[in-house]
């Protein structure tokens, strides 16, 4: 008696063609993940340039950079973001920016529609390891200093990938980028620190 062994020759088939499928499916899902997280930083990082030429352009037209906040977040350097989006600053020509605020009008914090909030800090040329630290912000006294722009809500993944894309390593603590806990901060432009106070 014979036996026909088409049967069985069709499953290996299909089994070899479903393995082919599998391993292109996860190539394409590796690659389109990729694709996604380059996507984000991209756009993040672009957000963040605007929110430095805001800056720039707030300067240029008043005169001056958005104050210190009254709030607890001046205590760290904390400015204003929020005169960005509405001031009665002679010469303002804003908003500057199109993102909205929800919270206080003078805490410096601004929402974003995908991540926590966005601050912005005056910050002394140094070392530090968080935007929260008052030892870090700008004073009279300091050699130079910078705002900083922070996004807070960003995964860790993300912040290392922003900082490779911005100083091509994972310093957290130095360069353009730093970050801690959910907060990565960008540098942005020179920050008069004659306007900063003295202690």
């Amino acid at each position: 008696m014979k036996f026909k062994s088409k049967g069985a020759l069709f499953g290996l088939d299909a089994r070899v063609a479903l393995a082919i499928f599998g391993v292109l499916s996860i190539i394409t899902g590796t690659a389109l993940y990729k694709s996604f997280q380059e996507a984000s930083v991209t756009a993040i990082l672009a957000e963040m340039n605007n929110i430095n030429k805001a800056f720039t352009n707030y300067l240029i037209d008043t005169g001056t950079y958005p104050k210190i906040s009254p709030d607890a977040n001046g205590s760290n350097g904390g400015l204003k973001i929020e005169e960005l989006i509405t001031s009665s600053m002679k010469n303002w020509d804003g908003p500057y920016i199109s993102l909205t605020d929800n919270w206080s009008d003078t805490d410096g914090i601004l929402e974003h529609p995908t991540y926590n909030n966005i601050t912005a800090y005056s910050k002394a040329d140094m070392l530090w390891s968080s935007p929260f630290s008052s030892s870090t912000k700008c004073l009279l006294t300091s050699d130079t200093c910078f705002i900083y722009i922070c996004y807070n809500g960003i995964t860790e993944n993300m912040k290392k990938l922003l900082d490779i894309k911005i100083d091509g390593t994972t310093s957290a603590q130095a360069g353009n980028f730093r970050y801690s806990a959910s907060v990565g901060c960008k540098k942005g432009i020179n920050y008069d620190k004659n306007l900063a106070p003295s202690s």
